[in-house]
């Protein structure tokens, strides 16, 4: 029986996972971002959907402007 205690997804920082995503940490906070990348499958997979978002809403249609927003030199 294994008795150490695992290392649940849900005590890691998704959020620092998220900004690796966006490329927004130091070195020492990308340092750790990795490490949970390599160690945790959920991580993995969160950074993963992350990209699969990105992808899929930047192929989006730009939806049409309900009016026109030009400035004039009145406003």
């Amino acid at each position: 029986m294994d008795r150490t205690t695992p290392t649940t997804h849900a005590g890691h920082d998704q959020l620092l996972v998220a900004r690796l995503y966006g490329g927004d940490l130091d070195a020492s906070e990308r340092d750790r971002a990795l490490g949970l990348l390599a160690e945790c499958p959920d991580c993995a997979g969160l950074f993963a959907d992350l990209g699969a978002i990105a992808s899929a809403t930047a192929a989006l249609p730009v939806p049409p402007r309900p009016r026109d927003f030009t400035l004039t030199a009145s406003d």
